[in-house]
């Protein structure tokens, strides 16, 4: 039988009966508890350590039938509160050591089988804290793209750190926590819209819950608007089951391509046919180049829509695709030519074509560079000139488009004096 403080002092017998109903009994007995001295063995000792340790508190008593409830305050001893963290109601306590618990007060309180009542002295648990000291500061993000993931990163040195990072929409006069992934990390992850342009990031990096320094402010900004077409995409007219290319050239910075086809489709409510602008998912619609094979099916409008990595955009010029039922053709070649000083030099070429076109060039860089000349003939199948030094330094060549800019040049060719 387990001896409780309620029992002493109590009597006992046993009466004991056999099967006749004869009974006889014990002599009486009493239970009386050796009294000893209630005190403590040890007294809790005071814990300083870092977040989410577990601490031990310890206050074992002698006396008889000892009874344990351990106690803590957060008002530095004013108000205590019963404890029930593991162990509250033995000799040892083992509280978390967490955040808010920085600066608790515990103490024991031990009763015994006679109502005798001691409390130990109290213990404080407390979170460590040491000089912050920062490493390395984030860094400014001043030519982002528009929906792009940026990391900001803090290194720091120092005891039991934790991070709070914050952000400031006005500047810097003001500034608010974020909850962005990572907040109260050492890397903050933010996702770049267009109203977050010009946003102030930083982060208050503490030791335990006391020593905090605050680092320098990063800024999220997005690239300015750069695109610009310098070339657009002009009319083409191919044979059927060609290949036709598409091509638009621009300027700016991180630039992404995206064709559209002008479609016909039939309106819901009218029954009508309009014309929308779709995606077209052909070769080279995400770039600045879209080639296919010519049929009927594709002919029409097309253009290209371009955007810069702020987001802003530019639509090219609208183009259209057409079919032709002849194509162009180079028949006949230029050919060099010796000829006296003062001489006429007379380069000729030949093509068949739909509206053919000619334009000769000239290059002073053995090919390199070439720009237009304006000599006799210059936009006919013959150019003619008088042979100087200057002119028979120069290769020429001759470029042959179509009515639907289809293009062919010929090979470069030159005059030399005799």
């Amino acid at each position: 039988m387990e001896f409780k403080a309620y029992r002493n002092g109590q009597q006992y017998k046993v009466i004991i009966t056999d099967a006749e109903g004869n009974s006889i009994e014990s002599e009486v007995v009493s239970i009386i508890a050796e009294e000893m001295e209630l005190a403590f063995t040890a007294q809790p000792v005071s814990y300083a350590g870092i977040v989410n340790d577990t601490v031990e508190f310890t206050a074992p008593a002698t006396g008889n039938g000892l009874v344990y409830q351990w106690y803590y305050s957060t008002d530095d001893g004013a108000i205590w509160q019963k404890s029930y963290s593991p162990g509250y109601d033995t000799a040892v306590l083992q509280p978390i050591l967490r955040a808010y618990r920085d600066g608790q007060q515990y103490r024991c309180e031990v009763t015994d089988v006679f109502g005798n009542k001691i409390t130990s002295e109290a213990a404080v648990m407390t979170v460590r804290s040491s000089e912050v000291t920062i490493v390395a500061q984030p860094e400014n993000v001043e030519y982002g793209a528009l929906s792009q993931l940026y990391t900001f990163k803090v290194e720091a040195e120092g005891d039991n750190l934790s991070y709070q990072w914050q952000y400031s929409a006005d500047g810097g006069e003001t500034w608010k926590d974020s909850y962005n992934d990572g907040y109260n990390t050492a890397e903050l992850k933010v996702r770049l819209y267009a109203y977050r342009s010009g946003y102030l990031y930083r982060c208050m990096v503490t030791s335990g819950v006391s020593n905090s320094v605050i680092t320098e402010a990063a800024v999220l900004k997005l690239q300015p608007a750069s695109v610009k077409i310098v070339k657009e995409p002009v009319n083409r007219g191919v044979m059927a089951q060609k290949t036709v290319d598409i091509h638009v050239e621009a300027e700016g910075m991180d630039l992404t391509y995206q064709w559209y086809r002008n479609m016909a489709t039939t309106d819901a409510a009218t029954g009508e046919t309009v014309y929308k602008w779709q995606k077209t998912y052909l070769g080279g619609y995400d770039t600045d180049t879209m080639s296919f094979v010519a049929n009927a099916a594709r002919c029409g409008e097309y253009r290209c829509v371009i955007t810069d990595g702020s987001g802003a955009l530019v639509y090219s010029k609208v183009i259209k695709v057409s079919l032709i039922d002849k194509e162009l053709v180079l028949l006949s070649q230029p050919e060099d030519v010796e000829v006296e000083r003062r001489g006429t030099v007379t380069f000729t070429c030949e093509a068949d074509g739909i509206d053919v076109k000619y334009q000769w060039f000239a290059s002073s860089d053995e090919g390199e560079t070439w720009v237009e000349t304006y000599m006799d003939g210059y936009n006919t199948n013959e150019l003619t000139f008088t042979a100087t030094a200057a002119r028979t330094a120069k290769l020429y060549k001759c470029v042959i488009t179509d009515v639907g800019n289809n293009v062919v040049e010929t090979e470069a060719v030159s005059a030399t004096m005799k």
